[in-house]
């Protein structure tokens, strides 16, 4: 009988404890993963201080700019890994020369692609035009850098890391129709406004809110990825004939292009941090070469 007993309060207990565990990982245990210390959404504005930033600093400021300026000999590379580089010693075929561009470019163009959500029909901030024609802008950018780097690369499945763990590779003729898109949305948003709490002010580190300013980005741009498709057109006197075009609506002088300019004594611009504690590139005799024979006053400076 005691064992009938003791064996019905095992029982109970288990079923006790079984159903506070069931109990735990309804109420609770959804929760608990949760971080009720940090956000997790922000305004469109305080992501685009973050694109601005990272474009500047880690993808354009980052190894596509040292690494490249040695193989085309705008620079020479003198130390470590640039020394490597300039005599093809590994690092042009070492995964992990470009990793941490790599992985920024596409954290960029995932923000970029999350501004443009928020200020699209249906989103939190669907009438601030102005922030989303800047985020299209960006976007652009961002992607024709990679595409520009690498060709044929993720893009229609990549800034979708939960999705598809592995992308598929996008011909470089389809992504730069995809930049292009981009850039017309972006002629069209940069027309219109912004709500007064989602403009973006401050936060825009390039023309604080100029949308004039980025109106003329925009078709510099399209000039750009113009010219450089031209031998690729199928109608190359209309292409030049767009060019004048975008070029006579960009920028009218060097006061007006997009400079990323906030670099201070705390903020250091990501070149001269690299040279200055790395010392790792030098003057190309190359390029001095050029500028002698064309008598370029640049020489000089």
């Amino acid at each position: 009988m005691k064992s009938i007993i003791k064996l019905s309060g095992r029982l109970l207990s288990v079923a006790v404890l079984s159903a506070a565990l069931v109990a735990c990982s309804e109420d609770i245990m959804d929760d608990i993963n949760k971080d009720i210390n940090h956000s997790t959404d922000a305004q469109a504005k305080y992501l685009l201080a973050d694109v601005l930033t990272a474009t500047a600093f880690s993808n354009v400021g980052g190894d596509f700019n040292t690494y490249c300026s040695s193989y085309v000999e705008h620079e020479v590379g003198v130390h470590n890994q640039l020394h490597r580089a300039e005599y093809r010693e590994g690092e042009p075929s070492a995964a992990s020369t470009f990793y941490n561009v790599w992985g920024s470019c596409y954290g960029t163009l995932k923000d970029a692609k999350i501004i443009i959500s928020k200020c699209s029909e249906g989103g939190s901030q669907e009438s601030d035009n102005i922030t989303k024609g800047i985020g299209e802008v960006m976007a652009a950018y961002n992607l024709a850098l990679i595409t520009d780097m690498y060709g044929d690369t993720p893009w229609t499945e990549a800034c979708d890391y939960v999705t598809y763990m592995n992308p598929k590779i996008d011909k470089q003729e389809d992504i730069y129709k995809d930049v292009m898109a981009y850039l017309d949305a972006a002629i069209k948003d940069l027309q219109g406004s912004d709500s007064p709490s989602g403009s973006v002010g401050a936060y825009d580190f390039m023309y604080n809110g100029n949308a004039s300013k980025w109106l003329k980005f925009a078709y510099g741009l399209k000039a750009r990825y113009t010219m450089r498709l031209i031998k690729r057109s199928a109608n190359v006197n209309t292409d030049m004939e767009n060019i004048i075009e975008y070029v006579a609506k960009s920028f009218a002088s060097a006061d007006e292009q997009a400079a990323f300019a906030i670099y201070d004594a705390s903020n250091l611009n990501p070149l001269f941090d690299f040279q200055w504690s790395r010392d790792g590139l030098g003057a190309s005799q190359s390029l001095a070469n050029k500028l002698i024979e064309r008598n370029d006053p640049r020489i000089t400076r």
